[in-house]
């Protein structure tokens, strides 16, 4: 069987961006998710807009790590291939990534991993898994599995480490 990741991240709008923009969206976001139409429009634009923007390294770092991160996974060949997606503001959307993993793999495991770890968090426990039930749907036969919640004592184990890495004896 082959197995495909894709690696969602939040994602964040790049430096210099519009700060009214931003609380904007934010603002649109929350009135789209109650049904408002005319907030479902104008939020989608905003989104398309902020996601167009090219990403560098220098204007918005999170997107340049976690394609990092991906090209690292990628190096290991454990995964026939490596997709990210984000969340919000930056690009791939989960859906663009989610629809490019199912076409470009047909009759693979795809396998959503959040780098958002801690549980209690709006994206990682409905966000998410509301968009894998949607492609669910509209792709039946495809294979999309949810890789969250973290285990707590590999979370504990990776946050010791990551402390002990700093300690000065």
């Amino acid at each position: 069987m082959e197995y495909v990741l894709v690696l969602v991240g939040h994602g964040v709008p790049p430096r210099g961006y519009d700060l009214k923009k931003v609380s904007r969206y934010i603002e649109l976001e929350k009135l789209a998710e109650k049904g408002d139409p005319s907030a479902v429009k104008e939020f989608h634009e905003l989104d398309r807009e902020v996601r167009s923007i090219p990403r560098t390294r220098e204007n918005d770092p999170y997107w340049f790590y976690l394609n990092e991160l991906a090209n690292k996974i990628r190096e290991r060949r454990v995964f026939k291939n490596v997709y990210v997606a984000f969340n919000e503001f930056s690009p791939p959307s989960i859906e663009e990534s989610l629809d490019r993993a199912i076409k470009e793999n047909p009759g693979s495991y795809i396998i959503v991993v959040p780098t958002m770890v801690i549980p209690g968090g709006a994206h990682s426990e409905k966000d998410i898994p509301e968009k894998i039930s949607e492609f669910r749907r509209r792709y039946p036969e495809s294979k999309i599995i949810y890789a969250w919640p973290y285990q707590m004592d590999k979370l504990v184990d990776f946050f010791i480490e990551q402390a002990l890495r700093f300690r000065e004896d």
